[in-house]
């Protein structure tokens, strides 16, 4: 093997790596921006269900409260700010 396909080898072997890295690396943060949004929408449905039941608890009448901002995006595009 002369030093040129060394070399030749050598680089074909870091591409592959910094490849795979950079394919892991998008999959991580595209992963974690889904995480923080399940737990967020997670977090906003507790919200509102703790909201619902306090008012059903408190023998309140209709209308219930509102959902919190952020728990239904088509909505809250459609309210004024």
């Amino acid at each position: 093997m002369t030093e040129a396909e060394i070399i030749a080898a050598i680089v074909a072997v870091q591409a592959v790596i910094v490849a795979g890295v950079g394919t892991l690396t998008s999959s991580h943060v595209r992963l974690r921006r889904r995480l923080t949004h399940l737990e967020t929408r997670d977090r906003l449905w507790w919200i509102w269900t703790r909201k619902l039941i306090d008012h059903i608890y408190r023998g309140k009448q209709p209308p219930p409260p509102d959902p919190p901002y952020g728990l239904f995006p088509e909505q809250d595009e459609e309210t004024p700010t």
